[in-house]
């Protein structure tokens, strides 16, 4: 229900071959559309190799830090935090550790919450952020008729939502599919549930112990396994 526009900012391709910043900062894999295509500028060539070895990249969770890896970053840190509260007091650690540290650069989408840019604020550290994907939410017209095609789409079935644009686009779906307002919700974790709660006024089933498809559908089997 939620659809990407990958962006091409020319000032992560500067940022990169200027070699400015002390560490980056990711707080999805979906930045790594415009990561790869940075990288693959003539201006970064000079640094590529080091850059990819050596400049410390911090990533939301295991699935943004595996994305990173399979880019080529080696340095990276973030597989076992879940979301940017848990990212955040890492790299002002990381940050405060230098005598001389650099600014960070800031990767996100359009749509991402101000949790990481108001601990950096906080604890006076310098940032610069670039958007680099914007979130179209609200589901295609062929989307819609493919659920509203599901024959009785009601408690027995599930939706996953793993961000808080997922949840505004549920609530839109709501409207215009019969039977979506009774779909029992799973939650990636605790700000897609906070989502969930201010958007739909009601509380997740299941929530993942952990930020990654596995453990969601633990969850989603433990509460279909108790339930019956």
């Amino acid at each position: 229900v939620l659809r990407f526009e990958f962006l091409r900012p020319a000032e992560l391709r500067a940022a990169l071959a200027q070699g400015g910043h002390g560490a980056m900062v990711v707080t999805s894999f979906r930045s790594c559309d415009s990561l790869r295509w940075a990288l693959a500028a003539e201006g970064v060539a000079a640094s590529r190799e080091q850059l990819l070895r050596d400049f410390p990249v911090f990533g939301v969770g295991p699935r943004t830090c595996g994305a990173l890896r399979k880019l080529g970053f080696r340095n990276v840190t973030g597989d076992d935090t879940g979301e940017a509260t848990q990212l955040g007091p890492m790299v002002i650690d990381f940050w405060r550790s230098h005598l001389q540290p650099r600014k960070l650069l800031l990767l996100r989408g359009d749509k991402a919450l101000e949790t990481l840019p108001l601990l950096f604020t906080q604890a006076a550290i310098p940032f610069d952020g670039i958007v680099t994907y914007n979130t179209l939410e609200g589901a295609s017209e062929e989307a819609i008729q493919q659920l509203r095609a599901i024959p009785g789409l009601g408690t027995s079935d599930w939706v996953g939502l793993f961000s808080p644009s997922g949840v505004r686009a549920v609530a839109a779906l709501r409207r215009g599919v019969p039977g979506f307002d009774h779909v029992r919700k799973a939650s990636i974790g605790k700000t897609t549930s906070a989502a969930i709660e201010k958007e739909l006024g009601e509380v997740a089933e299941a929530v993942a112990e952990k930020p990654n498809p596995e453990k969601l559908l633990d969850a989603i089997q433990t509460f279909d396994s108790t339930s019956m």
